[in-house]
């Protein structure tokens, strides 16, 4: 397992190992502040804390004077103070395959904990691969086991199975805040994704504009036992039902690695075979990546019309060479940056949020917006 190899990244006392950038500077206070906009301390303090007494104007330029002055709240001191709190973090490793959508979860996590430096954490980062040794649920077992239960939080992301949901059931039931990622649970103090089937209508609403009666969309579907897969694809037929659209649905269920020879072919043997597939759409990461490929291979770049997931390099060139016409962005970045906010402030401010599920919007991407999406 990566926890018994040492191969996981342990941050211990992340204060102590991430560089302090306020190093040999003096440490801006609320009466800093209170001088450079002209105000008492107390309206700072009202202000910083959301407490009555502050205009809806005024509020925002004391907030605004503290971001750039670089103030760090108090209570930064006091959790020094604090027993340290160990967090762990599975999410997908983001190498291979992982690498389109997992890469940005792992960057959304880090860029919002790099933002609490002064902070007492243990941070458990567990990148994982559900191979044999290397599923979730062994790798958050093995880690209870090495630190004997002193754990105070977890984040974890990716689809998972029953066995890893039970596993967080097991967490929960001692008391271990749970914050998850692209998939939820009851058993989470909150979840972060995209509203799947939102996102699946939206893509439909996008093609039907572009489509005629008796016209077929290509549908990769991926796995219809990932509930990212199977919400995207029922949105996306719901919305053609719905709206009576008389534009027909041809799907492709296969996902993963070991499929990709496959789902290549019956590409390829579709497209031959039925001259009424006009356009083609891709629910997740993965396959987006093998429809573009076979497009352009086979010589239907600017034929059909092709909406995929997601961004990231192979995707931006499909849509610069025309291959692709669209692409759906779930903000995995966002969703990861949303969760860490939620399962920080929970442990250092005991703020426990008011939804249980947040969803993060999912946006159209055009070529005339891509430059937007492309950090």
């Amino acid at each position: 397992m990566f926890l018994n190899e040492l191969k996981i990244t342990q941050r211990v006392g992340w204060a102590m190992r991430e560089k302090d950038k306020t190093l040999g500077k003096k440490r801006i206070t609320i009466k800093d502040i209170a001088e450079q906009v002209g105000v008492s301390y107390g309206t700072v303090h009202r202000a910083l804390y959301g407490k009555k007494g502050v205009g809806e104007e005024l509020r925002n330029k004391i907030l605004r004077t503290a971001a750039e002055s670089g103030y760090i709240p108090n209570e930064a001191a006091a959790a020094l103070k604090r027993k340290m709190q160990r967090i762990l973090v599975a999410i997908p490793g983001p190498h291979a395959q992982n690498r389109f959508f997992y890469s940005h979860v792992w960057q959304g996590f880090r860029d919002y904990a790099n933002e609490f430096g002064n902070y007492n954490f243990d941070i458990i980062e567990i990148p994982y691969y559900n191979v044999s040794g290397n599923r979730v649920e062994e790798e958050l077992a093995s880690a209870y086991r090495h630190y004997e239960g002193d754990i105070d939080g977890i984040i974890v992301a990716g689809p998972l199975s029953e066995a890893a949901h039970a596993a967080l059931r097991t967490f929960a039931k001692k008391d271990i805040a749970i914050v998850m990622i692209t998939d939820k649970s009851s058993d989470a103090l909150a979840s972060v994704l995209a509203n799947y089937e939102v996102t699946g209508r939206l893509a439909a609403e996008l093609l039907t504009g572009q489509l005629s009666q008796g016209d077929k969309v290509l549908v990769l579907a991926g796995d219809m036992q990932v509930p990212n897969h199977s919400l995207v694809t029922q949105g996306f037929a719901d919305y053609l039902e719905e709206h009576k659209t008389g534009i027909e649905c041809v799907y492709i269920y296969a996902y993963g690695d070991k499929h990709i020879a496959q789902i290549e072919t019956r590409i390829i043997e579709l497209l031959k075979e039925d001259s009424s597939i006009r356009a083609a759409f891709s629910v997740n990461a993965r396959c987006s990546v093998i429809l573009s490929e076979v497009i352009r291979r086979q010589g239907y770049a600017g034929k059909l019309k092709v909406v995929g997931s997601d961004v990231f390099e192979e995707n931006v060139q499909s849509m610069k060479d025309g291959v692709m016409q669209n692409i759906i962005c779930k903000h995995p970045y966002e969703q990861a940056y949303q969760a860490t906010k939620i399962m920080f402030e929970y442990l250092i401010r005991g703020v426990v949020p008011v939804q249980r599920t947040h969803y993060v919007e999912s946006n159209v991407i055009f070529n005339s917006n891509l430059s937007m999406y492309l950090k």
